[in-house]
């Protein structure tokens, strides 16, 4: 019967030859070896060029933003109403419902759109206008 020899760890013939030519091939690659000056120049340019960048606003921003802009638009238009039937708009009871609906999303305070006693004695009208329906 055969004989079983354990394996050695010695890499088998030959193999020192391709690692030593995938080791040179690596040192002659166009990016400068680790810890070079040339390299760690190229990388404080790049860090500058990154926060040079200024963050462009999130859409959430945006739409926050632009939600703002209508409720301020919106007590304006309530406060110079005329009469309180002007206050909700829609011909019909279910367009002044939906209406009533969108002021109080827009100018309750628990929202946060928008602030401050105007918008407070807005929505108290609205409130006072969906009352009359």
């Amino acid at each position: 019967p055969k004989q079983h020899r354990p394996r050695s760890s010695a890499p088998p013939a030959g193999a020192h030859a391709l690692s030593d030519a995938a080791s040179s091939s690596r040192r002659t690659s166009k990016r400068p070896a680790p810890g070079d000056a040339a390299e760690a120049a190229e990388l404080r340019s790049l860090l500058a060029a990154i926060e040079d960048v200024a963050p462009e606003p999130s859409v959430e921003a945006e739409v926050e933003t632009a939600r703002r802009r209508e409720a301020e638009d919106e007590v304006e238009r309530i406060m110079a109403a005329p009469k309180q039937a002007l206050v909700l708009q829609g011909a019909s009871p279910l367009e002044k419902r939906r209406s009533f609906r969108r002021i109080v999303r827009l100018l309750h305070p628990d929202k946060g759109l928008c602030e401050g006693p105007r918008a407070a004695l807005a929505l108290r009208r609205a409130i006072a206008a969906h009352g009359v329906l």
